[in-house]
Formats: C-alpha cells, sequence, structure tokens
C-alpha cells in the first residue's frame, strides 16, 4: 500500500538538510504526474526523529504545491 502512493512520482530531492543532536529537518521537492497528464511539484518540510541510529517519528507538512489527485 505505501508503494502505491508513490506510483505517480518522477523524481524527488532533498534540501535544505539541518541536524539538531536527535532530529533531523529537510525540505523535500516532489514532481508527480496527475491523472490528466501534466505535472505538479510540491514541497513539505519533513522532521525525522532519530534514537539509537533508528527512526523513531516522522512528520511531514506540505509547504507548496497541489495535490497531483486534485490538478486536473
Amino acid at each position: 500500500m505505501w508503494r502505491r502512493g508513490y506510483a505517480t512520482t518522477l523524481w524527488q530531492r532533498v534540501e535544505a538538510v539541518e541536524v539538531d543532536v536527535d532530529v533531523i529537518r529537510h525540505v523535500l521537492v516532489v514532481r508527480d504526474r496527475t491523472p490528466c497528464g501534466t505535472t505538479v511539484e510540491q514541497r513539505f518540510a519533513v522532521e525525522w526523529t532519530v534514537v539509537q541510529d533508528r527512526a523513531t517519528a516522522l512528520h511531514a507538512v506540505r509547504l507548496a504545491g497541489q495535490d497531483p489527485a486534485a490538478a486536473c
């Protein structure tokens, strides 16, 4: 099921990485294909919480862009 959510993702890149002891923050930029064949770009603020080299929490908030399914 998780993979299905990324079936239309064309590419992604990570920007503006910040590390603060057990928290990693970055901006995720994603380009997706829409159901009508165009593309949209979205930006997300992502925060990972890491304990003993393992991710224990992930939080992401859309900063910009439109949901690909709603773009047509």
